[in-house]
């Protein structure tokens, strides 16, 4: 039986004499890249929508070279660091932000550590009422 090399060696009609290639050595950008997707895969679960979406539109808005990507790397992951160390000592109260929705129309969003969930409200006056009646007083 041919293996999967000589297989495709005979479908694309590379010569007999190349020899099998072998696979390159695992390095330490290799290696930083899987520990780089591991982290990003665990964190996106506490990424609301919209901020999955602004992440994606901004990778994929830049061509970075090698240099600019790992400087990248390493500045995001201190900037998770510091929200993981700021979440720890932080206290419990919301956090709010404003967006632009597709049609520009403003958006206000809610995140609330004492459920882990996000609210989205067109005006600033539902996001008193909410604050209200989740007892966040000190907002108003």
């Amino acid at each position: 039986m041919k293996s999967q090399w000589q297989t495709y060696q005979t479908l694309e009609l590379i010569s007999p004499n190349v020899p099998v290639p072998q696979p390159a050595p695992v390095g330490i950008g290799q290696w930083l890249s899987q520990v780089w997707r591991s982290l990003l895969h665990h964190y996106c679960g506490h990424l609301n929508h919209a901020q999955m979406i602004t992440h994606l539109e901004h990778c994929l808005s830049h061509e970075l070279t090698a240099s600019e990507a790992m400087a990248s790397l390493w500045k995001s992951l201190l900037v998770l660091f510091r929200q993981r160390l700021s979440a720890w000592q932080a206290p419990r109260q919301p956090r709010i932000w404003q967006s632009r929705d597709w049609r520009g129309e403003t958006l206000w969003y809610v995140y609330d550590p004492q459920s882990g969930q996000t609210s989205i409200f067109c005006s600033e006056q539902e996001v008193r009422i909410w604050l209200e009646a989740h007892s966040y007083h000190s907002y108003q």
